[in-house]
């Protein structure tokens, strides 16, 4: 727990939520000494709307997003203001504005973030009107409140520029050991527990494949920008190493039943084993999270070499206590386990070594970062007209968004609810385009606000120190905006407890706006959660056959490129590290749909376990492919025959088929047996490699060769894993094929 409490108040969350109260509070501060304290409220305004798309990235498109939301708040505070007393402007220029600020968010996460700044500000602007010559004044003022954070924020960027991409960094690693923590677990328990350590694993691995982009995207903008500074390369060197440690993981996925039925009662010990070595690199991963932030000094950790030594000699034991010949499958298992995890302990080793050592630059270092690693965002005017229909989430989003606000106004104004404007600012902080989100945001935003008004009024009833509710307002404050990306529900109970005390020290009926704050969150969390049910509702089974497609096409990319590594026996180019981030990518998303489909009512859930079955599909042949791809790099092989080229086409012509049976296209009935002639003459190869060793053993040579014991590994894992991944091609296209 303490730990956990440490890590926040040094998190880039806590100290932008710092940075946002100090900006705040300065502005207010220079305001009241100025004899102008009622332009203090216009410039916190200004940077509290500027801090919403303040996040670490690409250098130019930060800046455009804080411009951007400085502009967006100017326009809407000089539009509400003009508009408000008349209902027809009033209604118009909120649909405009409100559809408007929604689309916009087609151009990615920042974008979104510039949208609801946006979003914000109108609701914020109606919160105290102004009139005449004011509106020009507060506009400006507000936009100097914008420009306040952006300096305060530009300056602490330059006084701590690998803050954000340490955290990340330390994040990605807690992740990778809590993966391979389950993936420990899940040889230990017994068969009926495994489906809920499953689905963890399944959640663990979205969770790695975005924190994964966000840190490339953010490492790699630094090195662009500053070039290859001694601590920037070193988080780039540790984040290939985590890279790689998910990638060995997902490559090697096991089969818990064979391991069960072979070792579960009889040797079990050798199963321990192998689970507690990985328990302690998870452990090595916890510990050198923490100690991410030193940039020197020495990380001691578990003896990874002794353990392995033990793991090692019970294998040697087994081998000596069965029949080689009649346990070769059993032998090879706990071989291929043994380098598995031997791989992931030298990937830790990696890690320390660069922590706690000067690099040098040497040239291969000194190259540029390769920018095609970027997820590029189209910022240009076609994504805005592809959206532009009922196919685009976003779109029916907008249009959701848009009627249920004008639905908030208009509850509003009938009913002269008091700071009617909260039930929209409700409506636009928790309605998110799909039901399951808005739902949960909802739950969460009722909880927050009830838990702070509670704590609101028990604080009220002890004191009426103005003191007590100052500190009370800057800490809130400062922890609301902290946990508003981590823990929804206690910023909405930090937030509720900032605005009724600012209100307490404004006004004398503090209890009164309690009352207020939680009616207003009601009516505005009900009108999100019924109208993304009842306005063009963006169930997940509308969109899943075009992720499924997405993923089925990232893979058979994967598998083109080990195919043509196997070939050239080359170093992994470019396009091998892209095409393998973007099946990684593919199935995330793809999970990610899946999670969020079991968030929504039974009834919207069309499909479901057909989505679970193609999604454990994908999971499997990514991680079968990456299987291949993984011992070609790590092991000197054979020469690709055409054989195995010939059975890759076919895994791929099977894949191409299953595409367009999603796509609703008739594809032509084919009995080929040329997948069956060519793992045939790959069998017969391993059956000669086998006929050669016996051979040897007949003549007294019972010390196998590190060659021998090489090819019949390589030719074992080829058959098996090419017949495995034409097996799930197969089952994939039957599966698609059928629903």
């Amino acid at each position: 727990m303490l730990k956990e409490v440490t890590q926040f108040f040094k998190s880039f969350q806590f100290a932008k939520g710092l940075l946002i109260t100090l900006a705040a509070v300065t502005a207010i501060a220079i305001s009241y000494f100025a004899g102008k304290i009622e332009m203090g409220a216009s410039l916190a305004f200004g940077v509290l709307l500027t801090s919403v798309p303040d996040i670490p990235g690409n250098t130019k498109h930060k800046l455009y997003g804080v411009l951007a939301a400085i502009i967006f708040a100017v326009i809407n505070i000089i539009l509400i203001n003009l508009t408000y007393h008349h209902y027809i402007l009033i209604s118009i220029t909120l649909l405009v504005l409100v559809f408007f600020y929604a689309y916009i968010s087609v151009y990615g996460f920042r974008a979104s973030l510039v949208s609801l700044s946006g979003l914000l500000a109108i609701a914020i602007s109606m919160a105290h009107l102004r009139t005449g010559h004011d509106i020009i004044l507060h506009a400006g003022v507000t936009a100097l409140g914008g420009l306040w954070y952006l300096l305060l924020s530009t300056a602490y960027s330059l006084i701590n520029p690998t803050q954000f991409s340490m955290q990340l960094l330390s994040e990605v690693m807690r992740l990778t050991a809590d993966y391979l923590n389950t993936r420990a677990e899940l040889i230990l328990v017994d068969d009926s527990e495994r489906k809920e350590l499953l689905k963890k694993l399944f959640q663990l691995q979205t969770e790695l494949n975005e924190k994964h982009e966000s840190l490339r995207s953010v490492l790699l903008n630094a090195r662009i920008k500053s070039g290859s500074t001694n601590y920037i390369k070193k988080q780039l060197m540790v984040f290939i190493e985590l890279i790689d440690m998910l990638e060995l993981a997902i490559a090697n996925p096991m089969n818990y039943k064979t391991i069960d039925k072979n070792f579960k009662k009889d040797n079990k010990n050798i199963i321990k084993s192998f689970a507690a070595i990985s328990q302690n690199i998870a452990i090595e991963l916890e510990i050198l999270s923490v100690k991410i932030s030193k940039k020197n000094g020495s990380i001691r950790g578990a003896d990874l070499d002794t353990l392995l030594a033990t793991a090692h000699n019970d294998i040697e034991n087994y081998k000596a206590s069965v029949d080689v010949e009649q346990n070769r499958d059993k032998i090879l298992l706990l071989r291929n386990l043994y380098d598995y995890i031997e791989q992931q302990a030298e990937k830790i080793k990696n890690i320390k070594r660069v922590l706690t050592i000067t690099l040098k630059q040497t040239e291969k270092e000194q190259k540029s970062p390769n920018k095609k690693l970027l997820t590029p965002q189209d910022y240009s005017i076609n994504t805005l007209k592809e959206n532009l229909s009922f196919k685009s989430p976003i779109f029916k989003h907008s249009l959701r968004l848009t009627i249920t606000v004008l639905a908030g106004f208009l509850i509003g104004s009938l009913f002269s609810i008091q700071n009617a404007y909260w039930i929209i600012l409700t409506i636009i902080v928790i309605m998110r385009p799909n039901y399951g989100l808005t739902k949960e945001r909802s739950k969460q935003r009722i909880a927050g606000t009830l838990i702070g008004g509670l704590i609101a009024v028990a604080i009220i009833v002890l004191t009426q120190n103005i003191y007590v509710y100052i500190a009370i307002i800057l800490v809130s404050m400062t922890m609301g905006f902290s946990f508003i990306q981590q823990n929804y529900k206690a910023s909405a109970t930090f937030i509720t407890l900032n605005i009724v005390f600012v209100y307490a020290l404004l006004q004398p009926n503090a209890f009164e706006v309690i009352q207020y704050r939680i009616i207003d969150t009601l009516i505005g969390a009900g009108l999100a959660i019924v109208a993304n049910y009842t306005l063009w509702p963006a169930w997940e089974f509308y969109y899943h056959n075009d992720l499924l497609i997405k993923s089925i096409e990232s893979n058979i990319n994967y598998l083109k490129e080990v195919k043509s590594l196997y070939n050239n026996k080359e170093d992994k180019s470019t396009s091998y590290v892209i095409s393998r981030k973007e099946a990684f990518l593919a199935i995330g998303n793809l999970m990610a749909t899946f999670q969020r489909m079991a968030q929504e009512p039974k009834s919207k859930q069309k499909n479901f376990m057909v989505l679970y079955e193609a999604v454990v599909i994908q999971h499997t042949f990514l991680s079968s492919t990456a299987a291949i791809g993984t011992y070609i790099q790590n092991h000197h092989t054979s020469s690709a025959s055409s054989d195995f080229n010939d059975y890759i086409d076919e895994i791929i012509k099977n894949l191409n088929e299953s595409i367009q049976l999603l796509k609703g296209n008739h594809i032509a009935t084919s009995d080929s047996l040329k997948h069956r002639e060519a793992i045939n003459q790959i069998k017969s190869h391993y059956a000669e490699l086998i006929k050669k060793r016996q051979e040897e053993i007949s003549l007294g040579n019972l010390v196998i060769t590190e060659e021998t014991r090489s090819r019949l590994k390589e030719a074992h894992l080829v058959i098996d894993l090419l017949q495995y991944l034409f097996s799930l091609s197969e089952k994939l296209k039957k599966l698609v094929g059928t629903n």
